[in-house]
């Protein structure tokens, strides 16, 4: 999709800040979500610890759902893109991506996923630094650094926990292991 005739023209965000965004609001919470299910899994002598670490994950995992799919179908902003000074829009509108088109742009990231090359080559070829996901969505990831210093002050505090949240994660399961 390109912006209709009239729109002026949409600068995509630099892929360094989205990758950033990414390794706040996914990779990190993915990776304690991991290793919180295998220490539910093949490190909890008891059914309470089991149920311990499996309520840890699914809270992990509702945090990264409301992050990732209600902030940013609502606002266009997670706490990664606010830290970074992006925003994922709809058209030069500046709109956000609504809680359906966003649960279709997460889908598509898993599915280019599958060949790697497509999520960190697409965005250098293709049309207004799209990257598949928001091709398919009809979205963009933009910089905007609007975002309310409440705002921005509460997502460091969860770029911060996310990180650390892994790093304890990590500590944990060799301490188990």
């Amino acid at each position: 999709m390109t912006p209709e005739r009239g729109e002026p023209k949409i600068s995509a965000a630099p892929i360094p800040a989205r990758i950033l965004a990414y390794l706040v609001d996914f990779v990190c919470p993915l990776g304690t979500f991991v290793v919180l299910v295998v220490l539910a899994v093949q490190h909890s002598p008891s059914a309470w610890s089991r149920l311990t670490w499996a309520t840890m994950a699914a809270a992990v995992a509702g945090l990264v759902g409301r992050n990732r799919i209600l902030r940013q179908g609502r606002t266009g902003r997670t706490w990664g893109r606010i830290v970074t000074g992006t925003r994922t829009v709809v058209g030069s509108h500046h709109r956000a991506p609504g809680i359906p088109r966003t649960v279709l742009r997460e889908a598509a990231h898993f599915i280019d996923l599958l060949p790697v090359l497509i999520i960190w080559l697409w965005p250098w070829r293709g049309r207004a630094g799209q990257s598949f996901a928001d091709a398919l969505a009809g979205t963009w990831v933009i910089a905007d650094g609007t975002a309310a210093e409440v705002d921005r002050r509460t997502a460091r505090r969860m770029a911060v926990a996310s990180v650390v949240g892994f790093a304890l994660a990590l500590v944990l399961l060799c301490i188990c292991h």
